[in-house]
């Protein structure tokens, strides 16, 4: 049962001129309804009595709206009830649904979809947190504080708390909590730019109508005349730079098409691919997990190229492989060092063209020496200590040919490889240009970019650019010619080229937000 109460929630009692026609459309509509407006300070003190293990989570949120979100939810956990955003009208009573036994929601409009926002985290449909229904302590708001927890260092608020969480929530619950989703226009007939909902059925009128003053898309951005100036010097010098470079259309001409259009089998051979660089210290944890893998072990073969090590990682390779050889279809350790070793601080944009320059050159080697009949490639990193012994079925059976899971350094913790991001959208010239260091483009963290770690709303999401700690690949991939760029392609070098140059040729890159595997510290 949902109990008659109106909960609408603002920083004070002071409701804005412009919204308080809507916010008297309520009391009107719904007499003798308890009518409760929460300020920011009764939240807070909601957090404080109720829920005192969330008070971390709450209070460290970096943006008002963020507390209003998972507020909201808190509210309604605790006291059931209709929540309604401050530019929510009510048409209708709310009294026909009195009786629901669960949350009732309602999706967003479905003109919405084509929003950048939303196409680039590929969502079928979202689910509207303006207006929304609950009988008190319902199990499913357990589900979506769980989720924020989750989903606690995503940059955007959409996907920390808002309506991307929930519809993300929505999508997992099981049909024992599962809350009713109603037609978008049922709660808003009208979109955010004002167009009737084209799913209106006369015989179901509309409940409410969110107005939108608040929407996701803000206004083009003029650029003035000296930035404007400033980028086209900016593009004619890097044009000069280029201008012996290797154009990009040889490489992508080299790719073998034949070869490319053969797909693996999901249950095929698999190549375990790791390049070791001064890895002592945690190799005993990564054969460890190797062994552990809950794949045929006949159908795996082990193969790693160490270089540029001075620490005993050599010796412990061998002593893995002359113990695990008959285990294994096959063991190969190839030995090779590379030109150019580390000057400076392994992060510094300055370095990063001839570090990672020299990783590509060694995961190429590595291919070339050990890449025999195998139908995948799993490359691991030296350095990941940690992940589930299903990991490789899980990602197998996804049945794409790159697939990508979530790599941190402690549990939950935020998303350690960087290197796998979706794209926002295509920058403007001022905007890549200045980011541009030694033939790279190289943003900073975030810049128009979405992370495995702000998408953990989401069991799988289409990349755009892949990193090294793990990664299955088809092999006939890189049969095809697609391997690791070792000089830059398209402005990109070694993993993120590698996924560049699979998508000119329409490959799907998958990651999987929701599983994890970790990485050593330091």
């Amino acid at each position: 049962m949902i109990p008659k109460i109106i909960h609408q929630t603002w920083r004070d009692r002071d409701i804005p001129q412009a919204m308080q026609a809507f916010v008297a459309s309520w009391p009107k509509l719904h007499p003798g309804w308890e009518i409760r407006l929460w300020t920011d300070d009764d939240l807070a003190r909601l957090v404080e009595t109720d829920y005192p293990h969330l008070a971390e989570l709450y209070f460290g949120y970096a943006r008002p709206i963020q507390r209003a979100d998972l507020g909201r939810y808190l509210v309604l956990r605790s006291h059931g009830g209709v929540y309604a955003d401050l530019d929510a009208e009510a048409l209708r009573p709310f009294d026909e649904w009195l009786g629901a036994d669960r949350p009732v929601f309602a999706e967003e409009p479905r003109s919405h979809l084509a929003e950048t926002v939303v196409a680039v985290r590929q969502f079928s449909h979202v689910v509207s947190n303006a207006v929304m229904l609950s009988p008190a302590g319902h199990p499913f708001w357990n589900a979506v504080i769980d989720l924020a927890i989750e989903c606690r260092h995503a940059l955007d608020p959409l996907d920390s708390t808002g309506p991307f969480l929930l519809t993300g929530a929505v999508e997992a619950a099981n049909a024992e909590i599962r809350p009713e989703v109603l037609p978008g226009y049922m709660f808003s007939p009208r979109d955010k730019a004002g167009r009737d909902c084209t799913d209106i059925d006369p015989a179901r009128p509309a409940l409410a109508q969110h107005h939108w003053l608040h929407t996701w898309v803000g206004a083009d951005e003029t650029l003035r005349l000296p930035v404007r100036l400033k980028t086209a010097f900016r593009k004619a010098r890097l044009r000069w730079r280029e201008r012996g470079a290797e154009p990009a259309s040889v490489r992508e001409a080299a790719v073998d098409r034949a070869a490319l259009a053969r797909q693996a089998p999901a249950d095929g051979t698999v190549l375990v691919a790791i390049p070791v660089r001064n890895a002592a210290a945690t190799l005993d944890a990564l054969f460890a997990h190797i062994e552990a893998l809950d794949y045929p072990a006949e159908k795996l073969s082990i193969a790693f190229l160490i270089g540029n090590s001075i620490d005993d990682s050599l010796e412990r390779l061998r002593a893995f492989l002359a113990r695990s050889q008959r285990r294994f279809r096959r063991t190969l350790l190839v030995e090779q060092d590379f030109a150019a070793p580390d000057s400076g601080p392994r992060w510094n944009l300055r370095h990063q063209r001839v570090r990672r320059s020299r990783i590509a050159q060694a995961r190429n080697r590595l291919l070339d020496a050990a890449l025999v009949d195998e139908d995948w490639v799993l490359w691991i990193d030296a350095d990941i200590v940690d992940f589930p012994p299903d990991i490789l079925c899980r990602m197998l059976a996804e049945r794409a040919r790159v697939v990508h899971p979530d790599c941190v350094r402690q549990p939950g913790g935020p998303s350690f490889d960087l290197n796998a991001w979706i794209a926002l959208a295509e920058p403007r010239d001022d905007q890549w240009i200045k980011h541009v260091r030694d033939g790279l483009y190289q943003p900073p963290v975030g810049h128009l970019r979405l992370y495995q770690h702000d998408l953990r709303h989401l069991r799988r999401v289409r990349l755009d650019s892949v990193g090294g700690t793990m990664l299955l690949v088809d092999a006939a991939i890189h049969r095809a010619g697609i391997t690791f760029p070792d000089q830059p392609y398209r402005r990109l070098i070694e993993t993120e080229a590698f996924a560049a140059l699979a998508r000119r040729f329409d490959i799907e890159i998958i990651g999987l937000p929701q599983i994890q595997i970790r990485h050593a510290e330091g």
